[in-house]
């Protein structure tokens, strides 16, 4: 799910107060129909190639009217798909160039200072940086959730883009030693993701037969019965003993200890989004509500979803690095 936010600071430039939704961004009906119930009256637009940054107008999906827009900083980002070593593998020869394109020409004539820009590892710098003008500045980082103390494997790059006319880099630390100040010893194991009290799955006789073919040929305790063993394709736990990354195809996912499938909402957590109410209370943030969404989409978001203190860490180094240029005199 693709969100917008805005930061806003008190007059203590260092000190950030909290940061707000200023609106969302989502082509999947699914997602779109949590968006609405969770964040109720906020701007929802249905396609970033349909939103006419420039002008500073979109179509709102919520609303059925052209809403304003007035971004200053960015999180939605190009589609991942064409680059993933798990999807099309085909870089910019697949089918959403054109998204790329749009995205950035929208963003590079927008009003926005910050772009924060996350995908696979597989995606490049030079394509953000072939993308935009010679007024933005970028920085990036791989992070992975497990350097940052969760068990749960999900690489992605993060690409801060900022116009260099407007901001400047105030920080004497680069991103990724920010990031790396952030480190955290793990805690937890893949097991721990499976917290709900839910029945033992009845399996069908094609994942019998696949969780067969795991136990005779490889070490793991989870095991991903969409990928089959008996193929060399088996996938299951890290070698640390961290949950596998969650694509959208991560659906069966079971556990041999609990004799069941990890849940999406399981899945969900997994990423730290609150699913609870004691989630939304620790988190002091909004419990996302999936109510009529099938278990099966549920699991299939998660695939998709961003990894909250990762973004988290980008978001902190923008609060504390970016500040704006003094005025020429």
């Amino acid at each position: 799910m693709k969100k917008h936010s805005q930061c806003k600071s008190t007059r203590d430039e260092h000190r950030i107060e909290h940061v707000t939704l200023g609106f969302h961004c989502e082509i999947d009906k699914q997602c779109q129909s949590v968006l609405r119930r969770t964040y109720p009256g906020q701007c929802l637009f249905d396609d970033i190639t349909k939103m006419d940054m420039a002008s500073k107008v979109g179509l709102c999906s919520c609303h059925g009217k052209l809403c304003q827009l007035q971004p200053k900083l960015n999180d939605t980002g190009p589609v991942c798909v064409d680059y993933s070593s798990m999807g099309l593998r085909a870089k910019e020869r697949g089918p959403s160039a054109a998204v790329h394109k749009a995205y950035y020409s929208n963003m590079d004539c927008s009003s926005c200072l910050i772009l924060v820009i996350e995908n696979v590892p597989e995606y490049e710098e030079r394509v953000v940086r072939a993308s935009l003008s010679k007024h933005w500045t970028l920085v990036s980082v791989r992070i992975d959730p497990r350097i940052l103390g969760l068990a749960a494997a999900r690489a992605r790059v993060f690409i801060i883009a900022y116009r260099n006319d407007k901001l400047r880099w105030v920080s004497p630390f680069s991103l990724a030693s920010m990031v790396g100040c952030l480190s955290s010893r793990v805690v937890l194991k893949a097991k721990d993701y499976f917290w709900m009290n839910l029945p033992p799955a009845v399996l069908s006789d094609a994942n019998e037969s696949n969780l067969a073919d795991y136990n005779e040929s490889t070490r793991f305790t989870i095991v991903d019965l969409n990928q089959y063993a008996k193929n060399d394709r088996g996938r299951g736990e890290t070698r640390d003993d961290a949950l596998p990354t969650l694509t959208t195809n991560s659906g069966k996912l079971y556990s041999k200890v609990h004799r069941r499938f990890l849940d999406g909402v399981e899945m969900m957590t997994s990423h730290c989004l609150p699913m609870t109410d004691q989630h939304s209370k620790k988190a002091r943030a909004p419990k996302l509500i999936f109510t009529g969404v099938p278990t099966t989409h549920v699991a299939k978001m998660a695939g998709n979803a961003m990894n909250v203190p990762s973004i988290g860490c980008v978001l902190l180094a923008c609060a504390l690095s970016l500040k704006p240029k003094a005025a020429k005199a």
